[in-house]
């Protein structure tokens, strides 16, 4: 069993010193939070709901899909539901709503890990935005594609388009 103490602790993590050579950082919970892919059409054709706001820690505005942290009580479906009704203003079926995939998003450091939905968006706005976003924008699956890498550096947008193109679902 590993030996392990705790370095650093606030309400939203722990930094834990493994063997005295390995920092963890844990959160509270295992699956910490939803990524949601959500699509609809516009004239019989696809695009996916992605949203820009600034992040402090790389200094500059993301493009990425919506995501954020599953509250109390709530499974990860439901969470990145309600992250793309507060991103984007829009809701979905909640019949197509399933999850895709599991995210590590960087497993040398953190312990928790995120859970990866998709969802088809009803056509008809039904919220109010929470204000983090700058940008609410819709684009063809191929555009975002060909941003990965320049205009797309998130970790939790590429692996959420990529299991969707993998599972057949962009």
């Amino acid at each position: 069993m590993p030996k392990q103490r705790v370095e650093f602790g606030c309400k939203w993590f722990d930094v834990v010193v493994q063997d005295d050579k390995y920092f963890i950082v844990k959160e509270p919970k295992e699956i910490n939070g939803a990524v949601v892919v959500g699509v609809r059409r516009f004239d019989g054709v696809l695009h996916v709901a992605m949203v820009e706001q600034y992040r402090p820690a790389i200094g500059e505005s993301s493009l990425e899909l919506p995501r954020g942290r599953i509250e109390d009580g709530q499974d990860p479906v439901d969470a990145g539901l309600r992250e793309l009704n507060e991103e984007t203003g829009y809701t979905a079926k909640p019949e197509s709503a399933q999850i895709i995939g599991k995210l590590h998003t960087n497993n040398s450091l953190l312990a928790s890990a995120v859970m990866i939905v998709f969802a088809e968006i009803s056509d008809t706005p039904q919220g109010e935005l929470d204000g983090e976003v700058q940008v609410v924008s819709y684009y063809k699956p191929e555009e975002l594609f060909g941003l990965l890498g320049t205009k797309i550096t998130d970790s939790h947008t590429i692996a959420g388009l990529t299991f969707a193109r993998q599972r057949g679902l962009l």
